[in-house]
């Protein structure tokens, strides 16, 4: 295990005395439990950064070797270390290499491997509603079009009359007159957006229209699972004559292909394809499967996830607030990667790094987050010998969730005149389970009142000493009683005093 490390000229405990230890390991699931605080640019990240830096090299920088402090000598090249944070910027933090791994958010997309049954333990710990939705590709008007196109230009390499279905010919003489009639309108100088254009231009989108509704007519109430099936196959195979044939005979355009010739790859693609679409309508409850997007449950994911829908669909989280989103992304990745770890490596010891992982997380959820996080620790544990997790936050109440002796308070570096002393970081005289107001002032080094409420408090009194007239409502927006209590009396004691002048 990792006892201490030296950043800073500063010595960082991880291991807090014997006694606290064996008490913190009696609360905690981890071995060590070990949290950073201190203000922006104290160096927490820097401080996380360089333990990284000594397992994602083969050939660590010695000085900072020698500033960790392992307790046995095997443990450094048996030791894993996993780095999270959920901020969507750069960190300056090693590339994943050797033994370590950097792990950082990305667009939040379904992953059955690496969600896996996270998300309903999120859902019961967390309360969140978590959501899926099936997206399929997008039929429109468009889709018709471009399905009406390709059967026109089919049609000019085939034997029309003995070739395409009775009933379709007419839309496919409508377009070559009217195209004839625009060229000839552009051949004697009209504009392309002229009104005599245009109008013709209406005239193809109405005959358009009418084609997709004879189809439709034609082909039932599996319209839209046909065309979802064709615009599939369509896309995912060479424009050659043969696979359009095919596929314009798949949608009922062309009579029956000849016996001789055999189905090809365009035509396979496009019964599987229909073959599964026609079970996700079911599994949706939507036998015609008209929309692009369907809420779906747990039961109704579970058998979408058998389906290979990658081509012409995906699952996505439907209205994911940052929050959920941050849960979701941090412990599927830990747990994940720690699997691997565990499945792929020889290392035993597993040292977690966190880097404001409370991030996004309202309060009530901040208060739940070292809760979920030690239940998350107690999985990964049983995996490996030892594991160890170093947290950096600015929170209040993840503090409060620490006894004083697993926080670090970081702050500016020592002078040089203290260049050959280190000194043990500092640690709060109030954190665990005491009240928010005490652990701000003591282990946040800060008030726990806003500047811009001080600054207009203290105009308040400012204005009182100098007899200038106090606005009421201003007072009485004040909700910390004690201050309230004292700018009145403060208000009673100059009114008396101009009274008793007068």
């Amino acid at each position: 295990m990792l006892n201490s490390f030296i950043f800073n000229g500063r010595i960082i405990p991880l291991r807090p005395g014997q006694d606290v230890e064996l008490i913190t390991r009696r609360i905690y699931a981890a071995d060590s439990m070990t949290l950073l605080v201190g203000p922006n640019g104290c160096g927490k990240t820097r401080a996380l950064r360089k333990i990284a830096s000594v397992l994602s090299s083969k050939n660590p920088n010695k000085r900072d070797i020698a500033d960790l402090y392992w307790e046995s000598e095997y443990d450094m090249p048996n030791t894993y270390a996993i780095y999270y944070t959920p901020v969507p910027f750069g960190v300056e933090m090693p590339q994943s290499g050797n033994r370590f791994i950097k792990l950082q958010p990305e667009k939040l997309k379904h992953n059955s491997e690496l969600h896996g049954e996270i998300n309903k333990d999120l859902e019961s710990f967390f309360k969140i509603k978590i959501q899926h939705k099936l997206r399929l590709n997008i039929i429109s008007h468009g889709s018709i079009r471009s399905l009406f196109y390709n059967f026109y230009h089919t049609s000019k390499k085939i034997n029309k009359i003995a070739t395409i279905r009775e009933g379709f010919h007419s839309y496919i003489d409508t377009f070559i007159e009217t195209n004839q009639k625009i060229n000839d309108l552009r051949k004697s100088g009209f504009d392309y957006f002229s009104p005599e254009i245009q109008d013709l231009n209406d005239v193809n989108e109405r005959n358009t229209k009418e084609f997709g509704a004879k189809l439709k007519e034609v082909i039932g109430s599996q319209f839209i699972l046909y065309l979802r099936a064709y615009e599939h196959a369509y896309s995912n195979h060479n424009k050659t004559e043969k696979a359009c044939r095919q596929l314009l005979t798949k949608m009922g355009l062309l009579k029956s292909l000849l016996e001789s010739e055999p189905q090809g790859p365009a035509g396979d693609s496009f019964d599987s394809t229909l073959k599964t679409i026609s079970e996700i309508s079911k599994i949706v409850n939507d036998n015609k499967l008209t929309k692009n997007e369907y809420f779906i449950n747990y039961n109704q994911l579970k058998e979408i996830e058998h389906l290979d829908i990658s081509k012409f669909a995906k699952i996505i989280y439907s209205d994911m607030s940052a929050g959920a989103a941050a849960l979701i992304d941090q412990f599927s990745k830990i747990l994940h990667h720690s699997d691997l770890v565990f499945k792929r490596d020889q290392c035993k010891k597993l040292l977690i790094l966190i880097d404001e992982g409370d991030a996004f997380l309202h309060t009530h959820w901040q208060q739940l987050y070292i809760d979920y996080l030690d239940k998350t620790i107690s999985e990964i544990k049983s995996k490996f010998d030892t594991v160890q997790v170093i947290i950096t936050t600015h929170s209040p109440i993840v503090m409060s969730d620490f006894p004083k002796n697993c926080i670090a308070m970081l702050d500016e570096p020592p002078d040089n005149d203290d260049i050959f002393e280190l000194k043990q970081a500092t640690t709060p005289s109030a954190s665990f389970a005491a009240p928010l107001d005490m652990v701000i002032r003591h282990a946040n080094n800060a008030g726990s009142l806003g500047s811009f409420a001080i600054r207009t408090i203290r105009k308040l009194i400012e204005d009182i000493d100098e007899g200038k007239e106090i606005n009421p409502g201003v007072v009485e927006i004040i909700d910390d009683k004690v201050i309230k209590s004292e700018i009145e009396r403060l208000i009673n004691e100059r009114k008396n005093r101009v009274e008793n002048r007068e």
